[in-house]
């Protein structure tokens, strides 16, 4: 993220972020507003980079894995309590 004068970068991984951060982004530039003490306007722009490394999954088969890869019994687990995925 940078920050310059009254511009606010965010660079992404995937479209799918860039997509969400656009999707809240009045609500999100009101409360930065707010928490900042900002007055007047602010410009967010978000830059899909995909050398960025999303800090967490965002797909439930990202979700999945990224949980196996943490627990190799996760998938013992989810079998024995018949649990499904949607």
């Amino acid at each position: 993220m940078e920050v310059a004068s009254n511009a606010l970068t965010v660079r992404v991984a995937s479209k799918t972020l860039h997509d969400e951060i656009l999707r809240w982004r009045t609500e999100t530039l009101h409360l930065l507003a707010a928490v900042s003490g900002v007055h007047g306007p602010i410009e967010l722009e978000v830059v899909i980079d995909e050398s960025v490394k999303p800090t967490r999954p965002i797909r439930l088969e990202d979700k999945i894995k990224h949980l196996s890869d943490l627990n190799p019994e996760f998938n013992n687990l989810r079998r024995t309590l018949e649990m499904e995925i949607e």
